[in-house]
């Protein structure tokens, strides 16, 4: 079991940072959406 816990804590701690990167990219899409928009191709 401890072999498993030091395996899976990390895997759960990755995936809650990457669960709030995507919480955080919804946000920002309208903000980056608009920048890619206006810039001049």
């Amino acid at each position: 079991m401890d072999k498993l816990n030091k395996i899976t804590v990390p895997a759960s701690q990755k995936l809650r940072q990457l669960q709030k990167m995507v919480h955080d990219i919804k946000n920002n899409e309208g903000g980056i959406m608009n920048k890619i928009k206006k810039e001049p191709r």
